[in-house]
């Protein structure tokens, strides 16, 4: 994934650019072949954005934007299965 490399390279506004940009993206084209009439439920989109948030938190944690990462965090954390917390 892109946005992993790019945190690993410590390029943590691209990180954040690009998972906002993706996001929606992301949401369009997450449909399985059963549900090719159909808008993707929230169950199919919840690892899409839970993944982005993940390494947007991450990424402002590291440019030293807590109250961002927090919110990111708590919004993640309501939003998380019970298994991931």
């Amino acid at each position: 994934m892109k946005e992993e490399a790019l945190l690993m390279l410590h390029k943590h506004e691209e990180v954040i650019q690009l998972c906002e940009q993706t996001l929606t993206f992301a949401e369009k084209n997450c449909v399985t072949i059963d549900d090719i009439d159909h808008m993707p439920n929230e169950d199919q989109l919840q690892p899409l954005k839970l993944s982005r948030w993940s390494l947007m938190a991450r990424s402002d944690f590291h440019m030293a934007k807590f109250d961002l990462a927090l919110s990111i965090l708590e919004k993640y954390e309501q939003r998380a299965p019970s298994e991931t917390k």
